[in-house]
């Protein structure tokens, strides 16, 4: 993953300034090749109780998207099994092995093999809406080798594939009516903002506390409670989260 070619401050910049749903999904598409990315997929399902209809994008063969669509992969494909009980990117491809127990999720992995499929990172998004969104990201196979063997070239490129993944998810959201849901935005608490706000700054949690005048332990709570009412985990995606829905400002 080639990421330290991607300006990323000027991607969000750009995605904050698109108009519409469409003009995220162009701008993502158009990353791609700086990222060692082939392909990407991007896939919101609401819970049942809502009354807003679930939204799909992708840049994959058509070819691909109707065989996935016809035979309801959706319901087989083991890296969207995956996904469900994930909190965090994951890798799958030949150095890590997606858990396969159904004949019909041999198939997906063959049939997604022959469109070039081969290897990827995927990052599962939940909201406070109870909704579940994924982000798939189709790895280059000839840069499969060199990210898996390193842990700190894996290590950055899920990082960086989680931060554009949260802000693509809440721009792409904020922009298309066909997204919203019919709930108030989560409130966050002074204190969790004021945590937030210098976990952005880029302090660690020992530098909050101490600026804060409060124990290490507390500012992981309420990081975690914020973390809680976002829908996110950890504080990369929960700091995210936070700036892209404007709670915290950066700078």
């Amino acid at each position: 993953m080639r990421s330290p070619l991607v300006d990323t401050d000027s991607f969000l910049a750009k995605l904050s300034e698109a108009g519409t749903a469409e003009e995220c999904n162009l701008l993502l598409s158009s990353i791609l090749p700086f990222l060692g990315i082939k392909r990407v997929g991007y896939v919101r399902i609401n819970p049942p109780y809502s009354n807003k209809r679930s939204y799909v994008f992708t840049n994959w063969d058509k070819e691909w998207v109707g065989r996935y669509i016809e035979r309801d992969y959706v319901y087989y494909d083991p890296m969207m099994g995956k996904a469900r009980r994930s909190v965090t990117p994951f890798y799958w491809g030949s150095y890590s092995r997606l858990e396969i127990s159904h004949p019909r999720q041999k198939s997906v992995m063959a049939d997604a093999s022959d469109f070039g499929h081969k290897c990827g990172i995927a990052v599962p998004i939940r909201d406070s809406h109870a909704s579940l969104s994924v982000v798939s990201y189709i790895i280059d196979e000839k840069n499969e080798k060199n990210i898996c063997e390193s842990p700190s070239m894996m290590r950055s490129c899920k990082e960086t594939l989680l931060l554009i993944s949260l802000y693509y998810h809440a721009e792409s959201l904020k922009k298309s009516s066909n997204l919203h849901e019919d709930a108030s935005p989560p409130v966050l608490s002074s204190r969790q903002v004021e945590v937030l706000k210098w976990l952005a700054a880029g302090k660690t949690v020992w530098e909050a506390s101490v600026i804060l005048g409060i124990a290490e332990e507390s500012v992981r709570y309420h990081l975690r409670e914020a973390g809680r009412k976002l829908g996110t985990y950890g504080v990369t995606a929960t700091v995210a989260r936070s700036v892209a829905d404007g709670y915290v400002s950066l700078g």
